[in-house]
């Protein structure tokens, strides 16, 4: 009994320090991506939405986030055969291809800092985290040519035609974050200065096999492989509310 005595007296010291440090912030947040599939080609995109911070202590927070987020990258041409469809058009170009993806995304992220910054006016931070991202919808950018039956020579071009393009990539999109962060004390509001990449932990695309023209149908060739986007995001964040 005299050896459970202190060590509960020092459990409960150290669950009433906890407490008095714990705060919880909500805000709101904006920012510019620079995002770009794995192959060459970017596309940029904007972020933003509401997030909530639970300070668990001077080195430690927890920070939960609800965003629209715009991913996305460019695309290699491709070539879709009709030749074994029928009728006067014997192939479609698509080229100079660029994907805009919008999702609602959910980062769950630690934040880490050295103690000796808790009471200054400025501060930096490293931040860490998971991301899950559902696909909302996808639109594609590209140019279309058409090519015909006639000759080679027949052919028409449309140029920056817009597509939804949602089924062609899957609905969930896993991820890691990593970044770093500052922020400045401004009364009771804290304003965050944020640079953070966000990797895929899964591949994306519907069409990872190339599929030729066949029982009248054309084929996808072109379109096959991998698919993992990427993400460069520079954000502006602010608390609103301390509880």
């Amino acid at each position: 009994m005299k050896i459970k005595r202190p060590v509960s007296l020092i459990a409960l010291c150290f669950a009433l320090s906890l407490g008095a440090q714990a705060q919880i912030m909500v805000g709101a947040k904006v920012g510019a991506n620079i995002n770009q599939f794995s192959q060459p080609g970017t596309v940029f995109g904007f972020t933003g939405g509401a997030f909530g911070k639970y300070q668990v202590m001077d080195f430690l927070g927890v920070r939960a986030e609800l965003l629209y987020n715009q991913q996305g990258g460019a695309r290699q041409d491709y070539w879709r055969d009709y030749s074994q469809v029928g009728g006067t058009i014997s192939g479609i170009s698509y080229t100079n291809r660029f994907v805009n993806l919008h999702n609602l995304e959910i980062p769950v992220l630690v934040e880490l800092s050295h103690p000796s910054f808790s009471d200054e006016v400025i501060s930096p931070r490293l931040v860490l985290g998971v991301g899950y991202g559902l696909n909302l919808g996808a639109m594609e950018t590209h140019e279309k040519t058409y090519y015909f039956n006639e000759g080679a020579t027949q052919q028409i071009m449309i140029s920056d035609e817009r597509e939804n393009v949602a089924s062609n990539y899957k609905q969930n999109m896993w991820g890691f974050i990593a970044g770093f962060a500052i922020d400045m004390k401004a009364g009771e509001h804290t304003c965050t200065l944020e640079v953070r990449y966000r990797g895929a932990f899964n591949q994306i695309n519907n069409f990872r096999f190339g599929v030729p023209a066949q029982d009248g149908l054309p084929g996808t060739i072109g379109q096959e492989g991998d698919l993992y986007p990427s993400t460069l995001s520079i954000n502006f964040g602010m608390t609103i509310f301390n509880f």
